[in-house]
């Protein structure tokens, strides 16, 4: 019930950095100015991953959710716990929208130049 310990640092690992799937060093609109004609398959690659990651992100929400609603009030310190990941996922799910938001952005102005 919950994450566990190494369900918490897998987290921490793998979204603990700026974006997964966008590089710090460059702004998502550079992707965009790429001549190659592949850079549209990639960028709609790039979405499917943060799609599947949101998926993954939602579950673990709804587990955690799930777990706080059944754990019984004398349980506080396991209530604690899954609240705190609750919320560590919920603000993760916010950051993917984001990262969703502008790889979505970026797409339509490529698709609107294109055309």
């Amino acid at each position: 019930m919950g994450m566990s310990a190494s369900s918490r640092q897998y987290y921490e690992y793998r979204y603990g950095k700026i974006s997964w799937w966008i590089p710090p060093d460059r702004d998502i609109f550079e992707i965009r100015d790429f001549e190659d004609p592949r850079a549209g398959p990639y960028l709609e690659c790039i979405r499917e991953q943060i799609r599947g990651d949101i998926r993954m992100a939602l579950y673990d929400l709804w587990m955690a959710r799930d777990c706080v609603k059944i754990s019984k009030w004398w349980q506080f310190r396991l209530k604690a716990d899954f609240r705190g990941d609750y919320r560590y996922i919920k603000a993760h799910l916010k950051d993917l929208y984001k990262d969703l938001e502008a790889i979505n952005k970026v797409i339509l102005t490529r698709n609107s130049e294109r055309y």
